[in-house]
């Protein structure tokens, strides 16, 4: 398995995911590009909507849990996200994923094909 995809699932798996789980927050446009993935997730926290502190029955639940910029993550602290604050983070995570598309060139089928057979197992 690629080391960015290993990097992943370990991100994931500490909430109890799975690749599964952090391909459902990534951009599909990513999915073929090893390096557009890791610049992606470089700069991306798995953030709570309802935070750890105040709902650690919600921690491990990934309806529960969000793409979102590291920096306005952490700025919010154990704030609950707003319905604003999670469009934004969603919308973020779209015009991020499609600059950094434009800018790397490494987009393989093969390496796509291989997220899909990883997340499908």
């Amino acid at each position: 398995m690629h080391t960015v995809l290993i990097e992943l699932e370990t991100r994931a798996s500490r909430y109890g995911g799975t690749l599964g789980d952090i391909f459902a927050e990534t951009p599909t446009y990513l999915w073929d590009s090893p390096s557009e993935l890791e610049a992606f997730w470089d700069g991306r926290d798995l953030s709570h909507i309802f935070p750890q502190s105040t709902h650690p029955e919600l921690a491990m639940d990934w309806n529960n849990i969000v793409a979102e910029d590291s920096s306005i993550n952490r700025s919010r602290g154990a704030e609950v996200m707003t319905q604003e604050e999670l469009e934004i983070a969603e919308f973020d995570n779209q015009i991020e994923a499609l600059e950094l598309d434009a800018i790397y060139t490494d987009d393989s089928l093969e390496f796509a094909e291989m997220v899909l057979d990883l997340i499908a197992a």
